[in-house]
């Protein structure tokens, strides 16, 4: 599904891509996506999502209920060139055993705020990017390898922040 030139996908509840099978998600060009209750990239085991952000002025919205990447599938979430990505509530990466979950932040001017607290590898593996400008943050606190059999990267380099915590 690609998402452009100012168009809109919003749904009242929980917004999945790659549920089961391989969904890919494209937003570009002024694009928005909001999602009520949630939003998960790669939902079961054989799930396997791709989600992009690209260019300025183009967002995701997540009201309430979380995002996450690599629920027990793979999931992918890529915020890139000015886009923002604005979660009202938990960020996760790797969610469960078969959980596989990645997002990048790359680019001056992307964005990705979670208002609650930012999990990378939960009980699956995790990598979280910011590069290139990006900026993560969380008012909350940024938990890694919650459990042993969890794998995380977290890289931060070329000018991106992550910032943790309120000042």
């Amino acid at each position: 599904v690609t998402v452009n030139d100012g168009g809109m996908v919003a749904t009242n509840g929980t917004m999945l891509v790659g549920g089961a099978g391989g969904g890919t998600l494209t937003v570009s060009n002024g694009g928005s996506v909001s999602a009520q209750t949630g939003f998960t990239i790669g939902s079961s085991s054989s799930g396997l999502g791709m989600v992009t952000f690209n260019e300025s002025n183009t967002s995701l919205d997540v009201a309430s209920g979380g995002a996450v990447v690599g629920f027990s599938g793979d999931g992918t979430l890529r915020i890139e060139n000015g886009a923002t990505a604005s979660v009202q509530q938990a960020f996760f990466l790797g969610y469960s055993a078969t959980g596989v979950g990645s997002a990048t932040v790359t680019g001056n001017d992307s964005s990705l705020e979670a208002i609650g607290d930012i999990y990378v590898g939960v009980d699956g593996d995790g990598t979280l990017i910011g590069d290139g400008g990006g900026v993560v943050t969380t008012p909350g606190s940024v938990f890694l390898a919650t459990y042993a059999s969890s794998e995380v990267t977290v890289e931060v380099a070329s000018g991106a922040t992550l910032a943790v915590g309120d000042d």
